[in-house]
């Protein structure tokens, strides 16, 4: 049984649709996430703007980043302090977020790395999931990363350059670590039944990763 923790950011309902998933969501004030006892947990998500809203993350930063490196998965959604986010370095290796976007909803996506199991378990993420997106394919994209990143998908604006930094991966800690920055907040605003449990739950799911998720 998945056990995750669950820190509020600006308020979202992604709580509710775990649970409505199967999830065991438990909820875990900011100014708690000090001294909680994170090995309890498989994954812990950090709501919408977290960093922005809840500063009592900033000094568990590096709680959060032993718990990934112990094998914890950790999920962080949109953050818009770009300055913040950036002087911050809540990345285990060095990552620069950026403002760029890409408006176009429609714009097509690029899976760079098909067979990577992510996509596959425990939810098929395939070209349907980027479908009947409501506001932009994606925007503060990371521009510059760690060459302990690499990319997973891909997309653009039309004649515009692509934009890569949607989701990354690295080695990191026990085992692998997930970087993942534009591309869920939009699928997770849509909050349909098939965009909604494919990402975060591929996500939170996946046993045999450590991840740190934007």
């Amino acid at each position: 049984d998945l056990k995750v923790g669950y820190i509020m950011g600006a308020g979202d309902d992604i709580p509710n649709v775990l649970q409505q998933i199967g999830m065991n969501v438990t909820l875990i004030p900011a100014e708690k996430a000090a001294t909680e006892n994170l090995s309890q947990f498989g994954t812990i998500v950090l709501g919408v703007r977290a960093y922005d809203t809840q500063k009592e993350l900033v000094a568990s930063n590096k709680k959060l980043l032993e718990f990934v490196s112990n094998g914890g998965t950790l999920i962080v959604q949109n953050n818009n302090s770009v300055g913040d986010f950036n002087s911050g370095h809540f990345t285990p290796y060095d990552a620069n977020l950026s403002r760029a976007r890409v408006s176009v909803e429609e714009a097509p996506v690029q899976i760079l790395a098909p067979d990577n199991p992510i996509f596959h378990y425990p939810n098929e993420i395939s070209q349907k999931e980027f479908d009947g997106w409501v506001q932009e394919r994606g925007l503060y994209f990371m521009d510059k990363w760690d060459d302990h990143f690499k990319p997973l998908l891909s997309c653009h604006d039309p004649n515009e350059p692509d934009q890569k930094g949607g989701m990354l991966e690295a080695k990191y800690g026990k085992d692998c670590k997930r970087s993942h920055r534009a591309m869920m907040w939009r699928m997770k605003k849509r909050m349909t039944f098939c965009a909604v449990p494919a990402g975060l739950g591929s996500f939170s799911a996946f046993p045999a990763l450590t991840r740190w998720a934007i």
